[in-house]
């Protein structure tokens, strides 16, 4: 949740990725979803990004940076600064996404597993998120001193 915050207040729409997507998958869902900035572990189990990322970048003019945790970035000042404006309000920098952030905006884009063709998004709410944990508590009577442990992926929608 703190992720989908801070993109939140950066005025950017947080992208989950599988880790276990194939290059194909992976291709896909960053033009589908517009990524123009990816922030990526460089590899995890057996699964190399860099080389994934190599592969699916030339199919994507729209994904201007990439970022990978552990090397030194570019500073993100540049990042943001050289990233044009979008079609939305949501696209103005920090200072304009707080500004005009509403409860019903594009905050968070999950894509499925593709199990069953190409991965499909479903386009989430900061009000669609929390309001579905609400209905989770109220179904399992959960109650003020209740604690629950979430031990699932954080790019499944449960996760959030």
């Amino acid at each position: 949740m703190i992720t989908q915050y801070g993109a939140a207040k950066a005025g950017a729409i947080l992208v989950n990725v599988n880790p276990a997507y194939k290059t194909q998958e992976l291709g896909f869902i960053l033009d589908r979803a517009g990524v123009s900035v990816l922030v990526s572990a460089r590899a995890f189990r057996s699964a190399d990004y860099v080389a994934m990322l190599e592969r699916v970048r030339p199919d994507l003019p729209g994904l201007r940076h990439v970022v990978l945790l552990g090397e030194a970035p570019e500073p993100w000042a540049t990042c943001w600064m050289s990233s044009s404006p979008g079609p939305t309000r949501r696209r103005r920098g920090p200072a304009g996404a707080r500004a005009t952030l509403e409860f019903d905006d594009p905050i968070d884009i999950q894509y499925t597993s593709g199990t069953t063709g190409q991965p499909k998004g479903a386009t989430l709410s900061h009000h669609n998120i929390l309001n579905n944990g609400f209905f989770v508590g109220e179904r399992e009577r959960l109650g003020p001193s209740d604690r629950i442990c979430v031990p699932v992926p954080f790019y499944h929608c449960f996760g959030w």
